[in-house]
């Protein structure tokens, strides 16, 4: 988790160093781009998430005996940096990046990070206001779907009778244009489950200290829902970036497996992850581990076995 941590800062250094003046060539700007990518839709939202599922107040006091805490307390979590947002703006003269769903939904994610850290030192009086915001931008990631082009959407198929175990969870299986537009979809379904286990855990904290309305009570049932099926469509979208669904001939990537760490813990810690999809996903992440080479794969699987 602290490697994770470090590569964060690392690679926000590594842009922020550069400056602007790497917009002038085309390589610079791919760079930025895809770094830009790495940090907000992968690392800084990781590193939320993990404050968020077990309540630290920096990623390097780590401490899974805590999960079940209240998450309001003065967590020390950090916003987007500014300056990436900036030359989000001026890099538009460049590209257009608006016109992209996946630019769209690293706006989204970045909105994420900076409310979690706005809300991190508000009384419990303060917090009505930010649920309420949350629940906008749970909208606004609803309506980005609606965004998306006709190449964006994937087709879900039902694997074969006596299909193996890692071809498909639950014997469905997503099928999608190529690696890339599955990573951005678990991207929103990562997301989304650390919104709504925000909004969640916030209304915890509001019900701890007085009566919950009713609309708290229907939005905490709804949280529930849309954690649960967004975990199990990361689950299902999983053989295809493992290259393991039925008739797949392709020779699994590491890459594929890079791409489904952090959505494989977020599916886990979604769904309160019933025993079974706990054990898959601790299947899969063995799976990338040993096969893949992925060593972070392992040290994710040891540490949902042990919470």
């Amino acid at each position: 988790m602290n490697a994770w941590s470090s590569h964060l800062r690392g690679a926000a250094e590594l842009v922020r160093i550069r400056g602007k003046d790497q917009f002038r060539g085309l390589a610079g700007r791919k760079m930025f781009a895809r770094l830009r990518t790495e940090i907000v839709s992968v690392l800084w939202p990781r590193l939320h998430f993990l404050c968020e599922i077990f309540n630290i107040q920096h990623i390097s006091l780590l401490n899974f005996s805590n999960r079940d805490q209240v998450l309001h307390s003065s967590l020390m979590v950090t916003p987007v940096p500014s300056w990436i947002h900036e030359w989000d703006q001026y890099s538009l003269q460049f590209y257009d990046f608006s016109l992209s769903p996946a630019y769209r939904l690293l706006r989204l994610v970045s909105n994420i990070c900076n409310l979690r850290c706005e809300a991190s030192t508000v009384s419990l009086e303060e917090l009505h206001n930010f649920i309420s915001r949350a629940i906008l931008l749970d909208q606004e990631f609803e309506a980005w779907l609606t965004t998306l082009p006709e190449s964006w959407r994937y087709v879900t198929y039902t694997a074969p009778p006596g299909h193996h175990r890692d071809a498909a969870y639950d014997s469905h299986y997503h099928i999608y244009y190529d690696l890339w537009t599955g990573s951005i979809w678990n991207t929103y379904r990562g997301a989304r489950i650390m919104l709504n286990l925000v909004i969640r855990r916030w209304i915890s904290a509001i019900s701890k200290a007085s009566t919950v309305s009713t609309i708290y009570v229907a939005e905490n049932a709804n949280c529930t829902a849309t954690l649960n099926h967004l975990s199990i469509n990361i689950c299902e979208s999983i053989s295809f970036h493992l290259g393991t669904y039925p008739g797949c001939r392709d020779v699994p990537r590491a890459i594929g497996g890079y791409f489904v760490l952090w959505p494989l813990w977020a599916a886990c810690s979604g769904a309160g992850a019933d025993s079974i999809l706990r054990n898959w996903v601790i299947e899969r992440l063995d799976y990338i581990g040993h096969y893949m080479g992925i060593r972070q794969a392992c040290s994710i699987a040891q540490r949902l076995r042990a919470i």
